[in-house]
């Protein structure tokens, strides 16, 4: 009998949150309730990430976590309670939170 392999594939997923004005928090999860990493994303003239891949990333235009938040910013108004992801390269998202929800 043949021995195949499988592998999973778990998909990232990022909630992002306001610290204060021009510098937000990006909460990555994974196959968690706890997030396997927080990343500062700081806006000033464009948009910087506190994560070793932003250094690594040679077009910073396209770096995943300040993407996420240009986007949430730009066509979301901060709105709290998103969940985001990549499906291949295109953005996804999905409102888990009401602002009720929040406030309980």
């Amino acid at each position: 009998m043949e021995n195949y392999r499988t592998s999973i594939i778990l998909m990232e997923y990022y909630i992002p949150k306001v610290i204060s004005k021009d510098k937000y928090e990006i909460a990555s999860f994974k196959d968690s309730k706890e997030p396997y990493g927080v990343y500062i994303v700081l806006k000033r003239n464009n948009f910087s990430c506190d994560c070793m891949g932003f250094f690594r990333q040679k077009d910073k235009t396209q770096h995943k976590h300040c993407k996420v938040i240009k986007f949430w910013i730009e066509h979301l108004d901060y709105e709290p309670g998103y969940c985001f992801w990549y499906e291949g390269k295109d953005l996804e998202f999905k409102q888990l939170l009401t602002k009720v929800e929040l406030w309980k």
